[in-house]
């Protein structure tokens, strides 16, 4: 536990005070179950107070362009619900307050008030809506929501936000920047965003969390001019969850020194023509792609379809509805998500409905075991089948965003196997495939730039930042303009063997629920056929012909 600042003290006695106010909110309305007036009263209320700031520099040609102060945004949210934990209910979230700068309690309990006294008349008539469309209808098919009953954590961990040096730090990208100055490259930048959050967190239940996250990101970009005034662009970003373990630079400079030349052999680099290859992937691409094709997939709130206004998710994925305990993936991989491991861009000590999270095992030996939930989810889960289920503590949303809701997401993401082999083992793999199909070469993807899901359409991408051809006679030949085009099983069946060695993708993941910071931890793997699709023309910037020579003094 960490100690409280009196101004913490303050900000926990104001935020419960107004939760007691909000409990004691009764609305009276005509009750559709009883015909007769009935007095309508939370039985859950929560609100969160957070501060956030995002100081940053961007330079671009060997100068500063911009520079964020790092002053303070703060907002609070709330949610009420009207019901029960058994029989289920409705909610408003839609509570939010921009806060005072000095934390006057007057002014803050007045937008808290206002918000909240909206959304007991919104929550009644949703639930009124409810009882009525509940009439004389199987209960499988009642639209109330539901939420699980927890303990109540109290959790005091305070971050101190670290002081930034924008003077250095302006010299130091400016000279990084000027690295990328070159008849060649059309546009490049170099930026230093940090998100420093604290959080509050207090529920009718007793709960009352103080905690918060910092994280810094490194990001370069450039781009150059290709044949037919196409553009094409490289870019590399570095996350640091500690301000003391920062790069140099030296080690700055030679990043971007790499770039350069990397985005250089990717220009003259062939097109890879669509098709199935046999492919090795690293750990990084590996990641993404059990992100995509299984770990959306199973967050608790996309099992269902629902047509409700306030359903937790938007995007229902059925692709694994009612699996648990069926073979989903080869036998030898085992899959778990991890919030609790330190260090890791996804961890967290309690999630967005101030619960403690929990190691889910998602995957067991290729068997489906479990979901990732939310309060929510799990409490549909248990009135789906008259069990009790209790969050695993992955609700989660954007720090910076008013506008999205905790929804169950992934936090890392760890792919684990029992086949492990050397890369020359895995290339003997390939190459034995490729003679078996009569094929000059299969794919090497290394690095990976991140992809997507959709899930009406039951598909997913990824994009591999290099491609290379791996000959049968030896020979390594880069291409580019391919990415991964597939469904789940198509892809992971033929998912053959893994190697010794991990790779760690780390970035932001965006859904529902806005932007959270994520990792995926991955071997290796040989994978026996993939489907690739070629990035179309149209889909590249534009760049008109040079009628000068480029200034680059």
């Amino acid at each position: 536990m960490g100690r409280l600042t009196n101004q913490d003290k303050k900000i926990i006695d104001l935020l419960k005070e107004n939760i007691h106010n909000i409990m004691e909110m009764t609305l009276k309305q005509e009750s559709v179950r009883f015909k007769k007036q009935e007095s309508f009263r939370p039985f859950f209320s929560s609100l969160t107070l957070r501060e956030i700031s995002s100081p940053g520099i961007m330079a671009s040609d060997g100068a500063v362009m911009l520079v964020e102060s790092d002053k303070k945004n703060r907002f609070a949210r709330g949610e009420l619900r009207i019901g029960s934990y058994d029989r289920g209910g409705s909610v408003d979230r839609e509570v939010f307050a921009f806060v005072p700068d000095d934390y006057n309690s007057l002014a803050l309990t007045r937008k808290i008030w206002f918000g909240m006294n909206e959304g007991m008349y919104e929550a009644v008539r949703d639930l009124n809506e409810k009882n009525t469309n509940s009439i004389g209808i199987p209960k499988k098919f009642h639209s109330f929501i539901h939420f699980s009953k927890e303990e109540a954590e109290t959790y005091y961990s305070p971050p101190k936000t670290p002081k930034i040096d924008f003077k250095f730090w302006s010299r130091v990208l400016s000279r990084v920047s000027g690295l990328f100055i070159s008849e060649e490259v059309i546009n490049s930048y170099v930026v230093m965003s940090c998100c420093f959050e604290k959080r509050y967190f207090v529920n009718s239940e007793g709960a009352c969390i103080v905690d918060g996250t910092h994280r810094i990101n490194f990001t370069f970009k450039l781009s150059m001019r290709c044949e037919d005034n196409i553009v094409l662009g490289n870019s590399e970003s570095l996350w640091f969850l500690d301000f003391n373990e920062l790069p140099s630079e030296k080690e700055l400079l030679q990043i971007a020194k790499n770039l350069t030349k990397e985005l250089k052999d990717i220009m003259e680099a062939p097109v890879e023509k669509t098709g199935t290859y046999p492919v090795i992937v690293d750990g990084h691409n590996h990641g993404v792609i059990w992100h995509e094709a299984i770990g959306h997939s199973l967050e608790g709130g996309r099992q269902e379809e629902n047509d409700d206004d306030d359903s937790e998710e938007e995007n229902v994925s059925l692709t694994f509805k009612d699996k648990t305990g069926e073979q989903i993936a080869p036998k030898f991989i085992t899959v778990f998500d991890d919030p609790t491991v330190p260090g890791y861009d996804g961890s967290y000590q309690y999630d967005e409905e101030g619960v403690r999270p929990q190691r889910v095992l998602l995957v067991e030996n290729g068997v489906l075991r479990n979901y990732l939930h939310s309060r929510e989810t799990a409490g549909k889960l248990g009135a789906k089948t008259g069990k009790t289920f209790n969050s695993n503590g992955h609700a989660r949303v954007d720090a910076t965003s008013l506008f999205e809701d905790p929804t169950p997401r992934m936090s890392n993401l760890f792919v684990r196997s029992e086949k492990k082999h050397s890369m020359s083992e895995l290339k003997e793999m390939l190459f034995s495939e490729c003679r078996k199909r009569g094929l000059k070469y299969g794919l090497l993807l290394e690095s990976s730039l991140g992809g997507f899901v959709d899930f009406e359409g039951g598909y997913f991408h990824v994009f591999p930042k290099n491609v290379f051809r791996l000959y049968l006679n030896g020979r390594v030949e880069r291409v580019r303009g391919v990415f991964i085009v597939s469904t789940p099983y198509q892809l992971l069946e033929n998912i053959v063997a893994t190697s010794d060695n991990i790779g760690v993708f780390r970035g932001e993941c965006g859904a529902e629920s806005g932007w959270v910071s994520t990792t995926a931890s991955a071997p290796d793997a040989f994978i026996r056929s993939v489907e690739f699709g070629v990035i179309p023309r149209a889909a590249y910037p534009k760049c008109y012909p040079f009628l000068s020579k480029p200034p680059v003094k």
